[in-house]
């Protein structure tokens, strides 16, 4: 069976169903200002075949990527039905290609693959301006 994505604008909060990861609702992991900067969108579908693996996995890519050089942040967000954005921040293009092509970072997407997920799309921009607001 073929799942199909529906492309929506993401509204912290506003999507029913959305679990919490280790008491988060959603993580953000950033530096500075967005403008220049190179986002990978991921946006996935997982399924519910093996979730700690899956989690130790994500962990350990997240801190991975965090020591790459031109790293510069992470936004994620799953809902409970196993849909997923994730986007990393990279200084350049040449910075998100090179965590495209980590060799360790190339297993474990090989690995999501095979077990983890029923589909995924990545698409690579350029942020032109940025905003980001908290309350208190």
């Amino acid at each position: 069976m073929q799942r199909q994505f529906k492309r929506r604008g993401f509204v912290p909060g506003a999507i029913p169903g959305l679990r919490r990861d280790r008491k988060r609702l959603f993580t953000v992991r950033m530096e500075g200002e967005r403008a220049g900067q190179i986002a990978v969108i991921f946006v996935s579908q997982r399924n519910a075949d093996d979730d700690a693996g899956y989690a130790a996995a994500a962990e350990a890519m997240e801190a991975l990527a965090a020591q790459q050089p031109g790293y510069r942040g992470i936004t994620s967000v799953r809902e409970a039905g196993g849909a997923g954005i994730t986007i990393s921040y990279w200084a350049d293009h040449a910075s998100a290609r090179a965590w495209r092509d980590h060799p360790d970072h190339a297993r474990i997407r090989d690995a999501g693959r095979g077990r983890w997920y029923d589909a995924y799309e990545v698409a690579v921009a350029e942020v032109s301006r940025s905003y980001y607001w908290r309350r208190g």
